[in-house]
């Protein structure tokens, strides 16, 4: 959480907002889960809340949940924000792949709607649903449980040794999704020069490279040294060389 922290400290600082993260005493120091992925989810959610509020806040909050298993938690992450909030119209189709709440948004804020869509296949893989709640123009709630396994270490005191039990991921928040599970292909387009576009636009608004879309592009390759090229793409994005890997793309195009 703390990685979570720093990583959004500076971009809400500049639009004068406050980011309020807490970590719930009874949340245990040290619990076994995957912290890529719980990071990469809170990672979204944290910079959706900041990106699309202007002003008021950000809360991040992690609580437990009465449970009667002792080598078990159940916990509860919230991310609720004073943002532009939206309908229940907007809402019915925010978790589908390459969709914003409308056209608008886009235009004002940028994004590909790719990230609620990933947010929530990865809290599903560890468990989980991915909820939400929002009222236009009052903001938004987005939170999601999982039951994760304590684990039998000796635990520091609570609250402060969370992060080192769910570590930031030492991976930039570009990149490809590590570890998340596989979207079906046909999720995909299969015209190789929309998937190429699809991943430089992914690349320029600093979101997540599915594994799904680049095996769809190297399904579509039809001569070897294509098959190279995205290669050397997928090599460049695992590697962190964004231009590069736009520079390439534009090659390939």
């Amino acid at each position: 959480m703390r990685g979570v922290g720093e990583l959004f400290a500076a971009r809400a600082a500049l639009k004068g907002l406050r980011l309020d993260i807490q970590v719930a005493a009874e949340v245990p120091a040290w619990l076994v889960g995957d912290a890529l992925r719980l990071t990469q989810i809170l990672n979204n959610l944290v910079g959706n809340a900041v990106k699309f509020t202007g002003t008021g806040e950000v809360k991040v909050s992690v609580t437990r949940l009465p449970d009667e298993a002792k080598q078990e938690a159940v916990l509860q992450f919230s991310v609720r924000d004073s943002g532009i909030g939206m309908s229940e119209t907007q809402m019915e189709h925010i978790f589908q792949p390459f969709t914003q709440a409308d056209g608008s948004i886009s235009r004002r804020y940028g994004g590909t709607g790719l990230g609620l869509s990933i947010s929530q296949r990865l809290v599903r893989a560890m468990g989980g649903e991915l909820l939400a709640q929002s009222v236009p123009g009052e903001g938004s709630c987005f939170g999601f449980t999982l039951r994760l396994a304590i684990a039998a270490h000796e635990a520091p005191a609570a609250g402060e040794s969370l992060p080192r039990a769910l570590p930031q991921s030492q991976s930039h928040r570009h990149g490809v999704e590590a570890g998340a599970p596989a979207a079906a292909e046909e999720d995909w387009t299969e015209d190789p020069a929309t998937q190429l576009g699809q991943i430089a636009e992914l690349l320029r608004q600093d979101e997540f490279v599915p594994r799904a879309l680049l095996r769809a592009l190297r399904a579509s390759a039809t001569a070897p040294a294509r098959t190279a090229d995205i290669d050397r793409l997928c090599d460049l994005i695992e590697r962190t060389d964004y231009r590069a890997a736009l520079t390439l793309i534009e090659d390939m195009r």
